[in-house]
């Protein structure tokens, strides 16, 4: 939870349409979709994060020559939510190893709000 949606959030009409996360050794992998059935706006996106540093990673095959690109990152589902009247927002994020898109639009339908959480 967080409550600067205004600045992550951007809506058009009621309709979620851009999501602006900045993150530091990370990059937005998919195009952002719109998630139907769920109690507020959620869109679902994908994110690659760095695990190692350049020069971290360098040293890693040095040890490990058989190690391919995919160690290097890690894959993670980022489910947005929030309403455009509101600052505050949710996101759940999920490792792509254990959790398959359709597990996290399961989840995402499953959610359920209080009164108090916008």
């Amino acid at each position: 939870m967080a409550a600067n949606a205004r600045e992550v959030l951007h809506f058009r009409e009621g309709q979620l349409t851009e999501i602006t996360l900045p993150a530091n050794h990370s990059e937005e992998i998919s195009e952002m979709r719109m998630i139907t059935g769920c109690e507020v706006p959620a869109a679902l996106t994908e994110y690659e994060f760095d695990l190692f540093t350049a020069s971290e990673w360098e040293e890693y095959q040095k040890e490990n020559p058989e190690a391919d690109e995919g160690e290097s990152v890690s894959r993670y589902w980022y489910l947005f939510l929030g309403k455009e009247d509101s600052d505050v927002w949710y996101v759940l994020f999920l490792n792509e190893s254990l959790f398959t898109e359709e597990d996290v639009v399961e989840m995402a339908r499953s959610i359920r709000f209080t009164e108090t959480a916008f």
